[in-house]
């Protein structure tokens, strides 16, 4: 072994023990790699890692969520905040409303990161608002993207989350719904949807397509606006517009494996059907968009922020001198890495060596 891929190793062992490394999901799949490195200055920043910012790094912008009873009684109910980074309105429990206004309680949330978490709880936890986050583990934590705006309202007893006020407002005029499906490793072809009457879907529209067939999943490119796309595949699946009934309120499918090459009782890691809510959705010409991500059962109405930036949990394998590989990554685009000040006089030992490729 060269005494460079010595140093190059003893470095990237610093790097990682020292919890510093962070990565983001879209890094340049293949295997030898060259030795230019400047594949680390794309300006594409859904590509490339975003530095670290120091916890107190940012101006915070505020964030309110509403919080409506039916009951307007208020008292006792608080709200927690984590990831914000920090814990923006105290520690557990959180604190008590700012204030009510027409649209029921409000807190006003500094948030100075991308997301953040929130639990709303009565007595200290006793009772908790529902969540229909997929990262909830029973606590009823709650996820929201500031990609999805500035204004949150919550409704008792309701898992979704607003961006806006679904009371009172006017029906949608909705005939599609536009899928942004992502699969990190690319492979579309062994999955596809279970569609059904009943479930919002207008069928008419869909000649030639069987649906209701649990072994035969339909195929994402036989579904109408089929595209393929970087790192997704977008497909529309039309459905019978609210405006004239109601009652219709949103849409269920299911995402699952496609035989021969896929199991249909694999359902993308969702334990339920794919539910969308027709009030969270801002329909334009009659389409309304959502993002679905693999293994992810949030239903996202905004193009999710998927990096992954950690210094506490960043991890990857150096399976050759010039592979890593690292969960979560797929095969587009490229990666930075970050160093901290005091192993950037070691930099010059990289630049020497091949430049690492992902997979």
């Amino acid at each position: 072994m060269s005494g460079s891929w010595q140093a190059l190793r003893r470095w990237w062992a610093l790097v990682f023990t020292s919890v510093v490394l962070a990565f983001v999901p879209g890094c340049g799949g293949g295997g030898g790699g060259g030795s230019d490195l400047s594949v680390g200055d794309s300006s594409d920043l859904k590509k490339v890692l975003a530095a670290v910012p120091d916890e107190t790094a940012g101006e915070p912008v505020t964030v309110r969520l509403h919080y409506s009873r039916p009951d307007a009684d208020y008292a006792g109910w608080t709200l927690y905040v984590y990831n914000a980074p920090g814990e923006a309105l105290g520690g557990w429990p959180g604190r008590a409303p700012d204030g009510v206004d027409t649209a029921g309680s409000y807190w006003d949330v500094p948030v100075a990161a991308s997301a953040f978490n929130f639990i709303i709880v009565k007595g200290g936890g006793s009772e908790r608002e529902p969540s229909g986050w997929s990262g909830n583990t029973g606590d009823q934590q709650q996820y929201w993207s500031l990609a999805e705006g500035s204004t949150i309202y919550k409704l008792a007893g309701d898992t979704a989350n607003y961006a806006r006020n679904p009371v009172g407002a006017e029906t949608p005029d909705l005939d599609t719904v536009r899928v942004h499906y992502r699969r990190y490793d690319g492979g579309y072809t062994n999955w596809g949807l279970h569609l059904w009457s009943g479930s919002g879907l207008d069928a008419s529209r869909l000649p030639g397509v069987t649906i209701g067939d649990w072994q035969a999943a339909v195929a994402f490119d036989a579904m109408p606006g089929y595209s393929a796309g970087e790192g997704e595949i977008v497909f529309d699946i039309p459905v019978l517009n609210p405006k004239d009934d109601d009652s219709r309120t949103g849409l269920e499918f299911i995402i699952h494996g496609r035989p021969p090459g896929g199991s249909p009782d694999d359902k993308d890691g969702r334990d339920a059907n794919i539910a969308v809510n027709y009030e969270t959705l801002a329909a334009t010409a009659g389409v309304g968009d959502i993002w679905l991500v693999e293994g992810d059962a949030t239903v996202y109405t905004a193009p999710p922020d998927l990096r992954q930036v950690s210094t506490r949990d960043a991890r990857a394998y150096w399976l050759t001198r010039a592979l890593i590989q690292a969960p979560r990554w797929d095969s587009t685009g490229v990666f930075k890495l970050y160093l901290p000040r005091a192993a950037r006089s070691r930099r010059r030992v990289a630049a020497r060596s091949a430049a690492p490729t992902a997979r």
